[in-house]
């Protein structure tokens, strides 16, 4: 492997020096707003100093893996934009290095940016999600926190013919309050189960149902059962299974999303929306690798390249780009698109402008 050059270096210091301090202050920036715009309801609930700390820390890696095409995008236009401002680049390709082999380092950074921002997302971002939300919820939106501590009115279908319907859930202790476990065959009723109370048993897999009657239906008449105890480890569905339904594409990897959505389409429950969030989680980590590509050409052949019109230009490029995302994502939610194309037309409009700006570059 052909070691870094001194203009590699040079480069990729400017780069990363203005990388890591759009970062800060983009960070900064959200938690500042953030704060200001939530002020008030921190003093009414009285939230103790700590928390909030650990609600911002764990509001960062949020902000990171949101912000940072912006990031990469300014670091681009700024680090090639002071060489072109000070004719650097002039001199630079007089030695006989062409403005591809110049921004090669940058489309390798961008590449190494790109994954990095997919694993942070995956890794860190979805546990750091649910505890902010926890935290929210607790300290701060309290009645919405009892409403999610015991979900209601839930049903949930089988395409085998189950449906089963709840009245209460309690995700700390996992217990359902009032069941109702209904078999279909050719849209009749053969089996029932009702019970006041069903607890999960995680060592066994199983649902106790406590206090109930089971029945069974055939043409020629209806049989019952009284029972105190039934073990149901044969239900299509776990705790973990109801409480995915409460949390956000944001709160889950794309493994746990993944498995959700397959459980959603077991059920016959529409998937498109989860699907669009489930594509975008490998298309937007990608959007930092499209912003040097889109900007490094930009910024290494514009003769005037000042602060303001950096500035300038990574809020137009930026805000174009998530105006075409969010686009994408509501034709996806409404099925006017596909899930995955929906996901994907940003990259896709974009990156083609960027490859043709980048192939049309005077080198």
């Amino acid at each position: 492997m052909r070691p870094l050059s001194i203009i590699d270096r040079y480069l990729l210091k400017k780069f990363t020096g203005i990388l890591v301090f759009a970062l800060i202050a983009m960070v900064t920036i959200f938690v500042a707003v953030n704060y200001v715009e939530n002020t008030d309801r921190f003093i009414d609930r009285k939230v103790p100093t700590d928390v909030l700390i650990q609600y911002y820390i764990h509001f960062i890696p949020h902000i990171i893996t949101l912000t940072l095409p912006v990031d990469v995008l300014m670091a681009c236009l700024f680090s090639l934009g002071s060489l072109s401002r000070f004719n650097e680049i002039t001199a630079i390709k007089s030695s006989g290095v062409s403005l591809f082999r110049l921004i090669t380092p940058l489309l390798v950074m961008g590449i190494l940016i790109s994954a990095a921002d997919f694993w942070i997302s995956e890794n860190i971002v979805p546990d750091s999600n649910r505890k902010k939300s926890d935290l929210w919820k607790t300290y701060i939106d309290r009645s919405v926190s009892v409403r999610k501590v015991s979900g209601q009115d839930i049903n949930l279908y089988d395409p085998s013919g189950i449906k089963v319907i709840m009245d209460r859930f309690d995700r700390k202790s996992y217990i359902i309050t009032h069941i109702s476990i209904q078999e279909f065959f050719r849209n009749r009723i053969i089996s029932r189960i009702d019970a006041e109370e069903a607890e999960w048993d995680s060592a066994a897999s199983a649902w106790i149902l406590k206090n109930g009657m089971q029945r069974q239906f055939s043409d020629k008449g209806e049989i019952t059962a009284r029972f105190d105890l039934l073990t149901k480890a044969d239900l299509f569905f776990t705790p973990d299974d109801i409480l995915k339904g409460e949390r956000n594409p944001d709160e889950m990897d794309y493994l746990e999303l993944k498995a959700f959505i397959e459980k959603l389409k077991n059920s016959g429950s529409r998937t498109e929306r989860w699907e669009v969030d489930y594509h975008l989680k490998y298309a937007y980590p990608l959007t930092c690798f499209v912003m040097i590509l889109f900007g490094a050409p930009l910024a290494a052949t514009r003769k005037k390249s000042g602060a303001g019109m950096n500035i300038f230009l990574t809020l137009v490029i930026c805000f174009s780009y998530w105006i075409v995302i969010q686009a994408g994502r509501y034709m996806g939610y409404n099925q006017s698109l596909d899930p995955i194309l929906s996901a994907w037309i940003g990259n896709a409009i974009f990156g083609s402008i960027a490859f043709y700006i980048f192939i049309r570059m005077k080198s």
